[in-house]
């Protein structure tokens, strides 16, 4: 739900309309399969009973069939004399009459002749030994009835066998029973066709509730069935089959069950067929929807989310934020009527903003006329003390000038005292042009002069880890300025590059005449073309 709501609106509508029609069309789909499934399981039953009526109409023949034909071979007179007074004699041509059954075009495995106990009396055929204990004795009567009748299934060995049991008669009179024992066995290609024409996937089986079952090519495993009550098609699980969907029936006339089944798989394959068309027609459906939402949801989000970046830039101090929204509807003009109070926002906050910065310039520019007011009145009076001492120094050095001296040395000292005197002149000169009590005194000179009177003052300043090399141009460049601002210039321009260089390095002072063009002079409002 958390990750829901972060989700923006362009999201949240595509998402919501596509979980209601998901929602919606499964449950449609859901519905229109269930009724799918009803109409197929119908059909199936519908298909279930005609077929297990027609099977059990042919199987009530075959069994009559068999018993009518059984019975004209009870008839025979040879089994009549041997049953009524057995002899050697009568044995052989009784013996000779069921030989004869035997080589019939039927699969008859064997025959036997038993009397009314049911005690068998002669046999003919193969593994008589073992089908003779299938059916007890006491169960003959029962079994064969008044007139005969075709009895349950029986595995002999590896086979499913069958037998027809009819009475040997006489003037009504019930002389004993013959009974005939057939394999029940056909290809499985015969088996095959049979099935197909059931169904695809159609099994068919024979047997009884607690006895023997087959599927006319051997035994198979009983159904998992309650098969008492009332027979109807029923829905259950077979082994290693699955889902089974299955109608038995009885066989009149006979001890038989027919069952026959079909694979639900096969019986919900139109349903879910139908489910699957649905599912895929469902998700393009939801798809379409859900992009067709998406459109439009991006259609209105876009232009919000225009206004809300442009909104934000204002809160952070940004007023150039515009939504950019050309549309003619309602979004279209709320952007029209943000960017016009955005720019009116912006014009004020520009004009507050320039009167702010005047005002500080100008409170800014207040106090630092008040500052230079003060350093000025006090450069004054200190540049006016020591011209006082400079004045009284000058004048001492002449006069130890003019004065005879004893050695060269002292007159070397002399003049660089008055050297320095003159420069320390200049600088209070220069003190007093701050202070505004001094006149800038623009004269002729050479910078190349000037640099080497200050070479060795400068030396001393910037250190012994930096070196001081000086390149004057051999032209001699001259100039037109105030000696004492030129000095000013060239030692704070050396006192900027020694802070620059802590670790140490090299200085290299350079004059020389240049011509500024006018591709120079562009870049500088304040310069003029011209040599320099």
């Amino acid at each position: 739900m958390k990750f829901f709501r972060r989700l923006s609106i362009e999201w949240k509508l595509p998402l919501a309309f596509g979980g209601v029609l998901v929602v919606v069309v499964v449950a449609l789909a859901w519905n229109a399969y269930l009724d799918v499934a009803r109409a197929s399981r119908s059909t199936a039953e519908h298909r279930l009973r005609e077929v297990s009526n027609q099977f059990a109409g042919l199987l009530e023949a075959e069994a009559t069939r068999a018993v009518t034909t059984l019975r004209q071979r009870a008839g025979r007179p040879e089994l009549k004399a041997f049953l009524k007074a057995p002899s050697p004699r009568a044995e052989s041509d009784a013996l000779r009459a069921l030989t004869d059954t035997l080589a019939k075009p039927e699969k008859i495995l064997a025959i036997e002749l038993r009397d009314n106990a049911g005690a068998r009396v002669l046999a003919a055929g193969t593994d008589t030994g073992r089908i003779y204990s299938l059916i007890p004795a006491s169960q003959f009567s029962h079994t064969a009835g008044d007139s005969g009748s075709v009895g349950p299934f029986f595995k002999s060995d590896s086979s499913i066998v069958l037998p027809t049991v009819v009475p040997v008669l006489e003037g009504g009179s019930r002389l004993g029973y013959l009974v005939e024992w057939r394999r029940i066995q056909s290809s499985a290609e015969s088996r095959d066709q049979t099935l197909n024409l059931i169904g695809p996937g159609a099994t068919f089986y024979l047997g009884r509730p607690g006895g023997v079952w087959t599927d006319q090519t051997g035994e198979v495993e009983p159904p998992p069935l309650n098969l008492g009550g009332v027979i109807r098609p029923m829905t259950y699980n077979r082994k290693g089959l699955g889902g089974r969907l299955g109608l038995a029936s009885l066989v009149p006339g006979t001890p038989w069950t027919i069952l026959i089944e079909f694979p639900e798989s096969v019986v919900l394959a139109p349903a879910n067929e139908f489910l699957r068309r649905v599912a895929l027609i469902e998700a393009l459906l939801s798809l379409l929807g859900m992009l067709s939402i998406w459109l439009l949801s991006r259609s209105i989000t876009g232009p919000l989310r225009a206004l809300t970046s442009a909104s934000e830039l204002i809160s952070y101090g940004d007023y150039s934020g515009r939504a950019r929204v050309r549309r003619e509807d309602e979004l279209g003009r709320l952007a029209g009527a943000f960017n016009t109070m955005a720019s009116r926002v912006q014009e004020t906050h520009d004009r507050l903003e320039a009167s702010v910065t005047e005002l500080r310039a100008t409170r800014e520019q207040f106090a630092q006329a008040q500052r230079m007011e003060a350093v000025g009145r006090l450069a004054g009076g200190v540049a006016h003390d020591f011209n006082n001492l400079l004045t009284v120094i000058l004048g001492e050095t002449e006069l130890a000038l003019i004065r005879p001296r004893s050695n060269d040395t002292t007159d070397l000292a002399l003049k660089e005292i008055r050297r320095a005197g003159e420069r320390a002149a200049i600088l209070t000169r220069q003190l007093l042009t701050f202070s505004r009590r001094q006149l800038i005194e623009p004269t002729t000179f050479s910078l190349n002069e000037l640099v080497a009177d200050l070479e060795k003052m400068m030396g001393r300043l910037i250190g012994e880890n930096i070196q001081l090399i000086t390149n004057p141009d051999a032209v001699n460049p001259v100039i037109l300025a105030d000696r004492g601002q030129m000095e000013q210039v060239v030692v704070n321009l050396v006192v900027n590059a020694r802070d620059a260089m802590p670790e140490g390095g090299i200085i290299t002072i350079r004059t020389s005449d240049v011509r500024l063009d006018d591709q120079y002079a562009a870049t500088r409002p304040d310069l003029a073309v011209g040599n320099y």
